[in-house]
């Protein structure tokens, strides 16, 4: 929805068209129901930019599939995020699937996990055939992440996990989330022999909110209006989109 200003000056008429969000979301609210609920009696449906997936394949441990939400409010240095769902499973098949439940249920902008897991890779395309044949199956899109070539990446992934639950100043909302089992579990002195595939929980849950708040972050830079030196505005002419 755009809305139309006029103001006048130096005998100019000026119309400046502003694009207003009608979807309204009570953040904190939904941090309160339980995992896996839908939300839609609280209010309307989320900006899908602000909710991402993040997967992590089967290894030591089950594979795990996680839906985050990022409150658009600034809260301390960051935005909130909280999980609204998550899925874990050994079959790397029956993972694939329950994430095109959740993408249908919760539609993320988009998936985060590696692409180049060859099993995977043959499941996803089972999963986008039988698509085709039943529209009301929804396909996902996954997205590839810097992360999975990071040298020490639990030690980076664990210390960021730490940082947003502080409690003095938590911004990340687990609710009763297997993770936090999965976090209990591990010793600090143990973090440096943690590899890839060892908690796989751990590694979608970095994918997914790392990757939505440098969405976020690029995103809100990207909206800024240039600028003179004098601070006044340059006007653009072109066609609204």
């Amino acid at each position: 929805m755009f809305v139309l200003v006029e103001f006048a000056g130096a005998g100019w008429l000026f119309r400046v068209y502003f694009r207003m969000t009608l979807k309204i979301v009570n953040f904190d609210q939904i941090t309160e129901l339980p995992l896996g609920a839908d939300y839609k009696h609280i209010g309307k449906t989320p900006d899908r930019r602000y909710i991402f997936g993040g997967v992590a394949w089967p290894d030591k441990r089950p594979g795990f599939a996680v839906v985050v939400l990022m409150d658009t409010r600034k809260h301390f240095e960051d935005n909130d995020i909280c999980v609204l769902a998550e899925f874990e499973s050994y079959s790397i098949r029956e993972l694939i699937r329950q994430i095109a439940v959740l993408d249908g249920q919760y539609m993320p902008d988009r998936w985060i996990g590696d692409r180049k897991h060859d099993a995977a890779d043959k499941f996803l395309r089972e999963v986008d055939m039988d698509g085709d044949k039943d529209r009301r199956k929804p396909k996902f899109m996954l997205v590839s992440t810097p992360l999975l070539e990071m040298d020490n990446f639990y030690k980076y992934a664990l210390d960021e996990i730490k940082r947003l639950l502080a409690k003095d100043k938590r911004m990340l909302h687990l609710k009763d989330s297997l993770i936090i089992n999965y976090l209990s579990g591990i010793e600090e002195e143990e973090i440096g022999e943690i590899k890839y595939g060892d908690y796989p929980a751990i590694e979608a849950l970095i994918y997914a909110i790392v990757s939505l708040q440098r969405s976020v972050k690029r995103a809100t830079t990207e909206r800024k209006l240039p600028t003179n030196l004098n601070r006044t505005y340059k006007m653009r002419t072109g066609a609204l989109r």
